[in-house]
């Protein structure tokens, strides 16, 4: 789970770098709520149209040489793993450029967070140790109060 997070967050990263800043270089919106809105976004946002498993909604990239580029693989996941609700934003500055992006994995409820809390550190010990590209940006990767994600916490 940690290396796909990578995955997701070197997608985004590969996408600015390949489209531009523009945030309206990102055609299916800039925020999306929800495990499936989720799924649909890794796999119109990060998939060319013209690409072996690319969709009509899926992403036109701004160079015509990358038309069949794919930086996440296809169907790269059925299902949000760990019984996560997953949320995803892009944040403009105030001239319309992409000022940072956030994805955000939260347990469904208690229930989920009391089977799958175990795993949680490794994920994350596992994502700063595979993240590697930072062409656009550094990468975090932390805990966060669901009252407030801007709020680290720790794992204990």
């Amino acid at each position: 789970f940690g290396k796909d997070i990578v995955s997701i967050i070197t997608a985004f990263d590969k996408r600015i770098h390949l489209d531009g800043w523009d945030i309206d270089n990102f055609k299916n919106g800039s925020e999306w709520s929800g495990s499936p809105a989720i799924l649909e976004m890794l796999n119109n946002e990060f998939i060319a149209k013209d690409s072996t498993c690319g969709n009509p909604k899926s992403w036109v990239p701004v160079l015509s040489k990358e038309k069949s580029t794919q930086l996440i693989p296809c169907k790269f996941w059925s299902r949000v793993p760990y019984d996560f609700i997953a949320n995803a934003k892009i944040t403009p500055d105030e001239e319309g450029f992409i000022k940072n992006y956030k994805v955000i994995f939260q347990p469904k409820n208690e229930k989920s967070f009391s089977q799958n809390f175990r795993y949680y550190n490794r994920a994350k010990i596992a994502a700063n140790a595979n993240d590697s590209l930072n062409v656009t940006g550094g990468h975090q990767f932390y805990f966060a109060a669901l009252s407030d994600p801007a709020t680290k916490i720790t794992n204990t």
